[in-house]
């Protein structure tokens, strides 16, 4: 039996949303060896690397390629900076990346996770090469997005995608 993994390597983040819940008094960081001893003590098949926006943590490049060589398979959750930041050789780790929409339209989204959040998240689920390419997306309804549930699904249509399927 192999397991699935959810790990945030930090829970520094460059948005202040009002739904989230960590705690942004202080900066919290799983160390390169912290996370490597999670696959050591257990099989793991797969890890998400999600809560926080892990491109901020200082080890991350280097994370990842250290789980990509043991054979995990990694998928990435971000609000766009993380993808924005990686180079190619970073991302083609990842089986998939998901970005986080919230609302259907622009001046929603913007008012809900920051001013520019929608441009990024709309730049980062372009494909950067021939190597990745779109994939059906899900969105997670919160009670402030619920309201424009109906409206997210054409959204969805038009942006045609919240996750990234990077080809091997």
């Amino acid at each position: 039996m192999e397991f699935s993994v959810g790990v945030g390597l930090t829970n520094a983040c460059d948005l202040a949303c009002a739904h989230c819940y960590r705690d942004v008094d202080r900066i919290d960081q799983l160390t390169h060896a912290q996370v490597l001893s999670v696959c050591d003590c257990l099989p793991v098949r797969s890890i998400n690397l999600g809560t926080g926006e892990n491109g901020l943590h200082p080890d991350y490049a280097a994370i990842v390629g250290s789980l990509a060589a043991r054979g995990v398979k990694l998928s990435l959750t971000s609000n766009g900076y993380t993808v924005e930041h990686s180079p190619d050789e970073t991302l083609r780790a990842f089986r998939e990346i998901e970005v986080s929409i919230d609302f259907p339209i622009e001046s929603e989204q913007d008012a809900f996770r920051g001013a520019g959040n929608w441009k990024r998240v709309m730049a980062s689920i372009e494909p950067k090469g021939s190597w990745m390419r779109r994939s059906s997306g899900t969105q997670r309804v919160t009670g402030s997005s619920s309201a424009s549930r109906p409206r997210s699904r054409s959204c969805m249509t038009a942006t045609a995608v919240s996750v990234l399927v990077i080809d091997p």
